[in-house]
């Protein structure tokens, strides 16, 4: 599961960050993009692994059946609209690639809140990493990591967020 919030989350994240990326920045699109797919197809191959470890029989059967037809009208409806919509209306093309990501902050949250990951996930991989590979951290104490940790991620929205409202905007 460790495994599959990680590769939603980074989705998510690199999908987001391609967006930001200019037309003049076509290497960097193509490669952040790349690991979006990466990061997707990890999603792709572990989906029905946690399906089957939630669900069992009948049960199992019907909520495969749900995600494949979810995958099935959004990319052959949904898509489609929204595509044909984006082309006519003038927008930029980054506007192509915002609902993924965006609507894809909903379930991951309810994961997320479900889990307890909030509270659990981050602190216990940080200390598995501190753990196995201390000199990574530079001989850094524990505290001092997640500390670090807290302060950059702090520094990431508070930065962050003017940043998408200012690309929002443009």
């Amino acid at each position: 599961r460790t495994l599959y919030l990680t590769s939603f989350t980074l989705w998510i994240v690199i999908s987001l960050l391609a967006i930001t990326i200019g037309s003049q920045s076509f290497l960097v699109f193509v490669v952040l993009r790349s690991l979006a797919a990466v990061s997707s197809a990890v999603l792709g191959v572990l989906s029905p692994v946690i399906l089957a470890d939630l669900f069992h029989g009948n049960a199992l059967g019907v909520a495969l059946v749900g995600m494949h037809a979810s995958e099935v009208v959004s990319s052959a409806t949904i898509a489609p609209i929204y595509s044909s919509l984006v082309v006519s209306s003038g927008l930029p093309w980054q506007a192509g690639l915002l609902p993924g990501p965006i609507l894809a902050l909903v379930p991951l949250g309810g994961m997320l809140w479900t889990m307890k990951a909030m509270q659990f996930w981050i602190p216990s991989m940080i200390l598995s990493a501190w753990t196995y590979a201390p000199e990574a951290f530079l001989g850094l104490s524990y505290p001092s990591v997640t500390t670090l940790n807290s302060l950059l991620v702090l520094s990431g929205t508070v930065s962050g967020m003017p940043l998408l409202l200012w690309f929002a905007q443009v």
